[in-house]
């Protein structure tokens, strides 16, 4: 059954948005979240905890003074917890940021300093770790087609990250759409409304499943209903 309540941070300003990840190599937590202080920055703090649910040390400053934020992810793999998040208060200066710290409680927690992935982005980004090629696979709603844009629509990127610290290869298009498109390519493409994106890796298969809201088109007819798509993608291409 579940354990008592532990207290990760109770700090007088507000701690928001926490999130967790594991790592078998150092079989730790860590927890991240915002601290949002009144009238002023927030920042990123975190924490480990053991296997067994204690609070390890104390928090410690993942990014601070970074303006407006929305939302941070944490995912581990490599030997290391990747942070990532995005921060700005509109499409015209949002960016996405990661920053990579250890695996283990031992040490300096922080592994280098966080690292500008791509600017500007959507509200929705995602990380996913491929131990087959050590490395994670970044994505991001991009707003950079200037039609969807208007729509606050996007296309799925994506950029390869290695635990070391390392982009790398171009950036890959997940759902190209067309420089001039039909009404239906439009209100099919990805909304920045509809949640998250998501993604998993299939070992045995080495492919990739992620998954956006949209709405259910075709050249024919469209529903104003958001659906749940899934692509798959090779995750050697």
């Amino acid at each position: 059954g579940p354990s008592e309540d532990r207290v990760v941070s109770d700090d007088p300003d507000d701690q928001i948005r926490p999130v967790v990840a594991y790592s078998q190599v150092g079989d730790v937590y860590l927890v991240v979240w915002q601290d949002r202080y009144h009238l002023g920055p927030t920042h990123i703090f975190g924490r480990y905890v053991d296997s067994n649910g204690n609070p390890l040390g104390t928090r410690f400053p993942v990014a601070m003074d970074r303006g407006e934020l929305v939302h941070v992810r944490v995912v581990a793999g490599g030997g290391v917890f990747l942070v990532l998040w995005r921060e700005g208060p509109d499409l015209e200066s949002a960016s996405l940021y990661v920053q990579r710290v250890s695996g283990s409680f031992s040490g300096d927690p922080l592994l280098g300093s966080p690292i500008l992935v791509r600017s500007p982005i959507e509200n929705q980004f995602q990380a996913v770790y491929n131990p087959d090629r050590n490395e994670f696979l970044l994505l991001w709603l991009d707003p950079r087609h200037p039609v969807l844009r208007l729509f606050r629509k996007g296309e799925v990127f994506s950029r390869r990250f290695t635990p070391g610290g390392t982009l790398g290869g171009p950036e890959f298009n997940f759902t190209p759409v067309p420089a001039n498109p039909s009404v239906s390519q439009i209100l099919s493409a990805p909304t920045s409304q509809g949640g998250d994106i998501s993604a998993a890796y299939n070992g045995e298969q080495q492919h990739y499943l992620f998954t956006y809201a949209s709405y259910n088109c075709s050249n024919i007819s469209c529903t104003v209903r958001e659906v749940v798509v899934g692509q798959r993608v090779d995750a050697n291409a």
